[in-house]
């Protein structure tokens, strides 16, 4: 891509060492703390689960109605004497590494790595605040966003690169293992199974499309009908639903509420904070927490209901929260101007993530339009993790208005300033 490239070898390393020194930091500084979203009642879970006793009853605590492998991980660390909280911390901060070490590798190994534009990708994606306080928090995305940057080296390497028979067997195990591992982690692994479909779509190949769209869909559907008797004997025949949750059973007057005028409900979503519900059946409809704004909020500052800011933090929360929405704009016009550029395999990762990030979006309008009761948050940013594949994207397309090494330098030299701002003064 560039003339320059043992340049940004050495451009790699410095925000390499940039962006590992800072995720150690925020490690040792939150180190030992119980500091995440219902962390009392994941570290239950620690508790009651084992690798010789994986499922309880759906009900019977307030996470339990989730899959084990998210749980069972960190409990392995604590049969090892490691405390329940720094079990947990060692395992989000080791998956953040991962989906790193993973979306890394891909650019790598599509020949993207070393070129302005794609180093701004792989550090900003790293270093958005909401990844940076999945990295050293109690909570079971990080892994999920592990598994969306593996799904997405997998499938790219099976489906964009030629591969030897054995390397074939190899990806395609993988490829099946990491979807599986992602639908027993989490119920949001269900969105990972678009990726590999994605991945074919986008193909930069014309030749046996169809056959790679059609391979790619059976190993998605392979690993579903893996997870599916979990799924079934746990949920489906105790519950009579496959995807259960801790508000079954009273979330029904909300919803109904809800159905009193569905088209102002879901306008209130897309376009709060401007109001919609005035004069209307949700006239008293509580909207905070449950719109696309409160999504956005989250994905560079902290809910306020959860741990307050203080004036740094707040600062640069604003500061993100206001102008982003600019920068991710620039960037597609920047994206769409310069297509001359960019070469085609970037252009054909541009499509496959943003069209799965526009797949998170619209999965958490659904969730939120099901579970239509504010005081819990259900537009938490923290559900649809992988968006920030998308944000990073368009946010590094900017620098294709760049015209000289001297402004790719200077761009760099702010994205390492974002890494260390977001990590020694993190809004989470």
């Amino acid at each position: 891509m560039s003339g320059h490239v043992n340049t940004w070898v050495r451009w790699e390393r410095f925000l390499l060492t940039v962006f590992l020194s800072s995720r150690l930091w925020i490690l040792f500084s939150r180190w030992g703390e119980s500091w995440g979203f219902d962390s009392d009642a994941h570290r239950w879970m620690l508790q009651i689960l084992s690798w010789k006793n994986p499922i309880v009853g759906v009900r019977e605590s307030f996470f339990s109605y989730h899959p084990p492998l998210g749980f069972l991980l960190p409990h392995s660390l604590m049969s090892l004497g490691v405390s329940d909280i720094v079990s947990v911390q060692l395992v989000s901060f080791a998956a953040s590494l991962t989906a790193f070490f993973f979306l890394r590798a891909t650019l790598q190994h599509l020949n993207l790595l070393y070129h302005p534009v794609s180093l701004a990708f792989l550090y900003l994606t790293a270093s958005i605040p909401l990844q940076v306080y999945m990295a050293a928090s109690i909570n079971l995305d990080a892994i999920i966003v592990a598994c969306a940057s593996a799904t997405l080296y997998v499938s790219i390497r099976l489906f964009w690169c030629e591969n030897t028979r054995e390397q074939t067997i190899r990806l395609t195990l993988g490829l099946i293992a990491v979807l599986t591992f992602s639908l027993l982690t989490r119920f949001s692994g269900l969105i990972l199974l678009t990726i590999p479909p994605l991945v074919a779509v986008f193909s930069p190949k014309t030749q046996f499309q169809f056959k790679r769209i059609t391979a790619a869909t059976f190993l998605s559907i392979f690993a579903l009908a893996l997870a599916s008797p979990y799924y079934f004997n746990r949920y489906y025949k105790t519950e009579g639903v496959f995807l259960p949750s801790n508000n079954d059973g009273w979330i029904e007057p909300y919803q109904a509420e809800r159905n009193q005028d569905r088209l102002t409900f879901v306008l209130n979503q897309l376009f709060a904070p401007i109001a919609h519900a005035e004069g209307t059946a949700l006239e008293d409809f509580d909207f905070a927490g449950i719109r696309l704004f409160d999504t956005w909020n989250s994905i560079w500052a902290r809910s306020t209901w959860f741990r307050a800011q203080n004036s740094p933090s707040i600062f640069v929360s604003m500061m993100y929260i206001a102008s982003m929405p600019i920068l991710l704009l620039s960037g597609f016009i920047a994206l769409r101007k310069y297509r001359h550029r960019s070469p085609p395999l970037w252009r054909a990762l541009g499509l496959v993530v943003l069209t799965f990030s526009l797949l998170q979006v619209i999965a958490s309008l659904q969730f939120v339009y099901d579970k239509p009761y504010a005081p819990w948050h259900p537009a938490k940013a923290i559900y649809i993790a992988p968006v920030i594949f998308g944000i990073g994207y368009l946010l590094s397309n900017n620098l294709y208005a760049c015209r000289s090494v001297r402004a790719w330098k200077v761009a760099l030299i702010c994205v390492a300033l974002f890494t260390i701002i977001n990590h020694v003064v993190p809004v989470y």
